[in-house]
């Protein structure tokens, strides 16, 4: 075997070398004896394609964008990345392949400008991949596979029948919520400002205690920065927890044979109460009989007091064993109504 043909390491390599040699267009094409046999893939794979099943069912769009990327680009996206955990290329391709990606939402970013200068009115995309993060005194990187979610532009193809409306940070949060729900993730959702996102359009998700994703409306100057005029409303989900978490298999519960009691309540709290705090307050004050609580009105400004908010809750009792009257949702209506005086010093409307 010649000195420079470094890669000659093993017999089939040999082979190769000789057919080579010997002319590939001598050799007769045959189609190898292959038995059948089922395809089992991993756990973990099988949830993965599950989920880029149920995506895709959702009238998303799947990005596939290369994993390289740039401490100008991760700069650009704001994304508040420590550069300990930046891979740098010995080799790179090009300047804007530089590092391997820490993030998927500056391709997300991209391919949205991409997009938008193409003229799309819709947005609604994902991409499902690896990122990977420099580990202290390990050669290799730790790698960690994501979701990305970008929504932008209208919420449906404009159509003659029904005015145009854009996307806004409730549609994204709804996705989220579809996608948890599917996961049978048990997660809980927070407000609050997140690097690279606007402040009051942002929050974070955890399962089991740890953050799992994080979402909100991109901010201008990150918009600016990739050339972007329209709202763009991004999430990305950390996939390395979500797809293990396993929960006790559900257990069929008949339903209740008597008619629901549903009561409504609405109460002035401070304009910096989050609303799932409430309900939750709400569920905790007498959860054996409330079902369901939702929160269907919220209103600011006069005759609302400055700092006070209104917030309205749809209440729906119901019992497996009793129609309930007024007096059994009466003492539940109070001790709800008290929970929220005492957590929230709450006052009735």
């Amino acid at each position: 075997v010649p000195i420079w043909r470094h890669y000659v390491t093993r017999e089939a390599d040999l082979i190769e070398e000789i057919a080579r040699f010997y002319g590939y267009d001598k050799i007769p094409a045959t189609v190898p004896r292959v038995r059948k046999v089922d395809t089992v893939f991993a756990p973990k794979e099988v949830a993965t394609r599950r989920l880029r099943r149920y995506l895709v069912s959702l009238g998303l769009t799947e990005l596939m964008s290369l994993t390289f990327s740039s401490q100008e680009e991760i700069g650009r996206a704001a994304l508040g990345v420590d550069h300990s955990e930046i891979v740098k290329l010995q080799n790179p391709l090009s300047e804007t392949s530089e590092t391997m990606r820490v993030s998927l939402v500056p391709n997300l970013l991209n391919a949205a400008s991409l997009n938008v200068r193409r003229g799309i009115s819709l947005i609604r995309a994902f991409e499902l991949g690896h990122v990977y993060l420099a580990q202290a005194g390990q050669r290799q990187p730790r790698e960690v596979e994501r979701l990305g979610l970008v929504l932008s532009g209208l919420r449906e193809e404009p159509h003659w029948s029904r005015p145009k409306e854009p996307v806004d940070i409730y549609d994204l949060k709804g996705l989220l919520e579809s996608i948890f729900n599917m996961l049978e993730a048990d997660c809980t959702w927070e407000t609050g400002p997140s690097s690279g996102f606007d402040p009051i359009f942002s929050g974070i998700v955890r399962v089991g205690g740890k953050t799992v994703a994080r979402y909100g409306k991109i901010a201008k100057l990150v918009c600016s920065a990739f050339d972007l005029e329209k709202e763009l409303f991004v999430a990305e989900i950390d996939l390395e927890d979500v797809l293990t978490f396993h929960v006790e298999p559900p257990v069929f519960q008949a339903p209740s044979a008597f008619p629901p009691a549903l009561r409504d309540i609405a109460v002035l709290v401070g304009s910096e109460v989050h609303g799932q705090a409430i309900l939750d307050t709400a569920q905790k004050a007498w959860g054996k009989l409330l079902k369901t609580v939702e929160l269907f009105d919220l209103y600011t400004g006069k005759p609302i007091p400055a700092g006070k908010k209104s917030v309205a809750l749809g209440l729906a009792f119901q019992s497996n064993e009793k129609t309930l009257t007024d007096k059994d949702t009466q003492k539940a209506w109070d001790n709800i109504l008290k929970a929220l005086e005492q957590d929230f010093g709450a006052t009735l409307r």
